[in-house]
């Protein structure tokens, strides 16, 4: 079948080239930063900007959403975050972006790095849209992108993917599926070879001559011509797609690709098809020229719809800002005349010109007008703004003479709309502000203060709003701001006696809103006082001014004393005002003490020394604040402010260390065990004071762990009487309660009086305290607190000798007439009720020297 193999081979472009202009330097920069920002080719993306926008930022396609410098469409500036398409930076930042996204995307699809045209094709079809064209070029566009992205992309119908994205590839730069070769010069227009297949001596011919012959030897040259035409017409396509928007080049193109065409032909075949080369010829040119001049024109449209634009732009934004100040008429005016001198020279007809003239007037107007409303100090002066300028339009007085009618309702509109918005918002101010004094009086009545700069906020707030109700308000919260204030270092008593009076007032006069608010405040601040001074007075009394409490420095033992001898004058001054009990930590300081111990427990016979000095005579009371976060400590502490003696804090601190080394087991017996030996050792002594049993037997667990490790003792059988380990146990529960030996001879610790444990105090000899409980007289109660009397008959000294001693803290018992484990166990009564406490500390110097079986200077400390 005769034919023709018509082969085109295109000048190569080089890399960089393919877009026919640059943007502006300024435009560059910012397209080259935020290219470099996202690891992209900054010419790549410049490429972009030209082929998109011709790097105008204020591009608008009239036929879609798409606008800006990158042209970017609605859904893909959503995409991207690009709140403003027309700004070169933002515009920029988000095209960098899109082509990062947009090369990972081709790259897959590819299997290599996508050439500059190919990246451009994403950027207008998206990167599954170009996927698919330059993978299918021989399947039509329209079928894979759609007929509408292809005519709005300057494609033409019936066009296969591969001629769209021809098209698309030459002006950007790059040909699909491979890099560009630079290996011929980049003005080489390309060279067309033609070979006929069968040509005219190859196309199989009728013999003889003949009509039907010469017919057939006719229609056969006229297929294989109508062919070459056909191919050399899409090749002519071809170059005037590759040269678009450069008519002295596509002439040029198109003359070398005939020198092509005509070496190949037969001498009866060039005529014709030089003929058919012509006709097509003029037409391309004819419209590449048309092409030119409109891109052309709509270059300089574009750069004077830019000056124009820009020059609009500053003189509304300097007519807002000089509002209806006479001074700024001349300035302004020549403004205005400058824009109408870029308006003469800009390509439009005439009326177009007086058009854009007379909106510009109109629009500078309206923004000096504009600004004079906004210019005022408040909405009063606004809406008299606005009742002067309409006063004025009607009698073609001021700036508002020159308004048409048109600017006149649109900016009375305007004017009107913020004015209502002013009242809208001035009532949402105010809600907001009465919301604000709302939450400020629920703050007082929780018994909190309101800080000075917050009320003062809120005063000026108030005052700029002129609203006599809400000023009301405000100086009620001010009133009850002030009380509080006024009462917050004031003890309880004094509040309730206030809060007492009140209600008196509203039972007799009637209650008001007001009255019941005050005294909720009142109430608030009663109880916040209370539960203040009950979980921490030493806080509470600093937040109410009545002292500036330290914090305890516990950086070293020496800090640690000082800060506590001072804290103990801070806590009792604190006390005696209020009329309560001392308190000389505070929560956070009990729980600091604590993790002191956990992070380094060799820092405990530091601290127990540090806290017991510091403390002094306040030891006792300080530490028992302390005993639930930290029992050991505070129960060390409380040895040794009694004894004076360092040592087992020394033995509790290695104990504990011991504890917290890595792999460490313990061979303590099981808790059951030992609760059972500590009943058994103690007995009763912590039946009045259940709150020691526990630091106790912690305490107890750690020095018997500690001295079973060291010396090596088993203690499997520890519940055998007799077992090395049992009697360990018992020594650490006695030295534990204070117990100490001297010359064999047992002070402190577990004592038995009248058949009942009890607990010696320290220095005591254990063995003393019950021939000295058996020899008090009457003489030493009127020594003690005055005793009561069992229904009305008095409580002997003999009752007392023979009652059983419950310890209550150091030299300290109850007396029991009865059994301390029965359910009456009938403790001496105090005359002024509760309890009556016996103190020994009262007896023991009282006694003379009497036969009761034993010396009294026994019970001395230190005399053997």
């Amino acid at each position: 079948m005769p034919g023709v193999d018509f082969a085109f081979t295109d000048a190569p472009v080089p890399r960089g080239t393919g877009s026919t202009g640059r943007v502006s330097a300024t435009t560059g920069n910012i397209i080259a930063n935020a290219a470099l920002r996202y690891g992209q080719n900054p010419e790549d993306l410049k490429a972009i900007a030209w082929l998109e926008s011709r790097g105008n930022t204020r591009a608008k396609n009239p036929k879609s959403s798409a606008g800006g410098l990158f042209q970017f469409v609605d859904g893909t500036a959503a995409d991207y975050g690009l709140a403003n398409r027309f700004d070169a930076v933002e515009a920029s930042d988000a095209a960098a972006r899109l082509m990062r996204d947009n090369r990972a995307v081709l790259k897959k699809a590819l299997g290599r790095e996508p050439t500059r045209g190919e990246l451009y094709l994403a950027h207008q079809q998206g990167a599954g849209g170009a996927s698919k064209l330059l993978s299918n070029p021989n399947v039509p566009a329209a079928s894979l992108v759609g007929a509408e992205a292809v005519a709005l992309n300057g494609g033409r119908p019936g066009m296969t993917a591969g001629q769209f994205a021809g098209l698309w590839l030459a002006k950007a730069g790059g040909a699909p599926g491979a890099a560009l070769d630079n290996s011929l010069p980049g003005g080489t227009s390309g060279a067309v070879t033609v070979k006929l297949t069968g040509a005219f001596g190859g196309v199989p011919q009728m013999p003889g001559v003949s009509v039907a012959a010469d017919a057939y030897n006719q229609a056969a040259a006229d297929i294989t011509l109508n062919r070459l035409e056909t191919a050399m017409r899409g090749k002519m396509d071809a170059l005037a797609i590759r040269h678009s928007g450069d008519p002295a080049g596509l002439e040029e193109a198109l003359d070398a690709s005939w020198s092509g065409i005509e070496s190949e032909l037969p001498p009866l075949a060039k005529a014709r098809v030089r003929a058919a080369f012509e006709r097509n010829k003029i037409g391309i040119m004819i419209g590449a020229a048309s092409d030119y001049r409109d891109r052309f024109e709509e270059e300089v449209k574009a750069s004077f719809e830019t000056q124009i634009e820009s020059r609009r732009t500053s003189i509304l934004r300097n007519a807002l800002k000089a509002g209806s100040d006479e001074t700024a008429d001349a300035a302004i005016a020549a403004e205005l005349a400058a824009i109408n001198a870029d308006i003469d020279a800009a390509p439009m007809t005439p009326l177009a010109r007086e058009r854009l003239k007379r909106e510009t007037a109109q629009e500078v107007i309206s923004a000096r007008l504009l600004g004079g409303f906004e210019q005022q100090q408040d909405a009063a002066g606004r809406a008299a703004f606005l009742q002067r300028f309409q006063e004025e339009w009607k009698a073609g007085e001021g700036l508002s003479e020159a308004l048409s009618p048109e600017s006149y309702d649109k900016l009375t509109g305007e004017m009107t709309r913020r004015l209502q918005a002013d009242e809208v918002a001035a009532r949402k101010r105010d809600t907001a502000l009465q919301k604000d004094i709302d939450g400020q009086i629920k703050i007082l009545k929780k018994g909190l203060p309101i800080p000075a700069e917050r009320r003062d906020a809120l005063a000026r707030a108030v005052a700029e709003t002129g609203d006599p109700d809400l000023s009301a308000t405000m100086q009620f919260l001010d009133g009850l701001a002030d009380w509080q204030k006024a009462h917050i270092a004031a003890r309880p008593e004094v509040v309730r006696a206030q809060i007492a009076a009140l209600e008196d007032r509203i039972a007799r006069d009637g209650a008001t809103d007001t009255a019941l608010t005050t005294l909720d405040v009142m109430e608030g601040l009663a109880g916040e006082m209370e539960a203040g001074l009950d979980e921490d007075p030493l806080t509470f009394a600093s937040r109410a001014g009545v002292a500036a409490v330290e914090p305890i420095d516990f950086s070293s033992a020496d800090t640690l004393t000082a800060s506590l001898a001072e804290r103990v004058n801070d806590a009792e001054a604190i006390a005696g005002h209020y009329g309560r009990a001392p308190r000389y930590f505070t929560p956070a300081e009990a729980e600091a003490l604590k993790q002191a111990v956990q992070d380094d427990p060799m820092q405990l016979p530091g601290l127990v020394a540090g806290l017991t000095a510091g403390l002094g005579d306040a030891a006792p009371a300080a530490l028992a604040e302390v005993s639930k976060e930290a029992p050991v400590l505070a129960h060390l502490g409380g040895l040794y402010h009694a004894t004076g003696n360092g040592r087992l804090a020394a033995e509790i601190a290695e104990g504990l260390h011991l504890r917290a080394m890595d792999g460490y087991s313990s061979p303590l017996p099981s808790n059951a065990k030992l609760d059972a030996a500590l009943a058994e050792t103690a007995g009763a002594a912590f039946y009045a004071v259940p709150q020691l049993r526990d630091p106790v037997r912690r305490t107890a667990n750690i020095l018997f762990e500690r001295r079973i490790a060291a010396l090596g003792i088993d203690a499997t059988d520890f519940d055998m009487a007799g077992n090395a380990a049992r009697e360990a146990y018992g020594q650490a529960v006695e030295e534990v309660l204070g117990a100490t030996w001297r010359d064999g001879v047992k002070h402190g610790g577990i004592a038995t009086v009248n058949g009942v444990e009890t607990i010696a105090p320290p220095g005591m000899r254990a063995d003393a305290l019950e021939d000295l409980v058996g020899s008090i007289s009457e003489d030493d109660l009127a020594a003690q607190m005055p005793i009561g009397t069992a229904n009305g008959v008095p409580i002997t000294a003999a009752q007392i000798r023979g009652g059983v001693l419950v310890n209550t803290g150091p030299g300290r018992y109850r007396v029991a007439l009865g059994d301390p484990y029965s359910g009456d166990p009938r403790f001496v009564p105090a005359a002024a009720g509760g309890y009556f406490e016996l103190d020994v500390s009262l007896i023991a110097p009282r006694q003379p020297s009497r036969p009761f079986g034993r010396r009294l200077d026994l019970l001395q400390e230190g005399v053997p």
